[in-house]
């Protein structure tokens, strides 16, 4: 709540040119707090002040989806990947997002379709453990969970876990938080990790 507050007064502060930023900082925040439909908004505006950006515009498209404007969302995604049908990280969001819809078995055929690129390997791991999240078998989503984990270097990926709601059906799993804590302690140290239950 406290970031959110900050974030909307810098967005009343900054100039035009610097609020697209801001705004998906925003788009974020809300979205870690549940708020499927501000974050989508700002989004939205976030996107009006840089139509050019095509990364801004498949993170709003999940956003749509998020915020039950499936429609909206999947038609937005079908653009980016008519735009750039090559890039491994549009294709899987496509996939995913068709899944969320109900249309599993042309969102499975499109994932399953997709080829790991020649860099970003660690980015392209974390994406397919976002889809097999999204396809709910547990058989492929924990070893592509764990392997995503062991390959990750910067810690921004724990944001990714405490904020997807893709991964609420996991989270009170031994094996989800044993993975994420051994992931936790690797990138941060020993230190940064939670007490333990019922320690004061």
């Amino acid at each position: 709540a406290a970031e959110r507050a900050a974030l909307l007064r810098a967005c009343g502060l900054a100039p035009w040119h610097e609020q697209d930023d801001l705004l998906e900082q925003l788009s974020t925040c809300l979205r870690g707090l549940r708020d499927h439909t501000g974050a989508a908004l700002c989004m939205e505006l976030a996107v009006a002040r840089d139509p050019d950006d095509i990364g801004k515009r498949a993170w709003l498209a999940g956003m749509l989806v998020e915020a039950e404007r499936v429609d909206e969302g999947l038609a937005m995604i079908a653009k980016v990947r008519e735009e750039n049908p090559e890039e491994s990280y549009f294709a899987n969001m496509q996939a995913g997002l068709l899944v969320t819809a109900g249309r599993r078995a042309e969102g499975r055929k499109l994932f399953d379709a997709i080829t790991a690129p020649r860099t970003g390997l660690e980015t392209y791991e974390t994406n397919r453990a976002w889809f097999f999240a999204v396809w709910g078998d547990r058989a492929e989503f924990y070893p592509q969970f764990e392997k995503a984990m062991g390959l990750a270097t910067d810690p921004s990926i724990l944001s990714w876990i405490a904020e997807d709601d893709d991964l609420d059906p996991y989270r009170a799993e031994p094996r989800f938080r044993a993975i994420v804590e051994a992931c936790r302690t690797r990138l941060l140290g020993a230190a940064a990790q939670p007490p333990p239950a019922g320690a004061k």
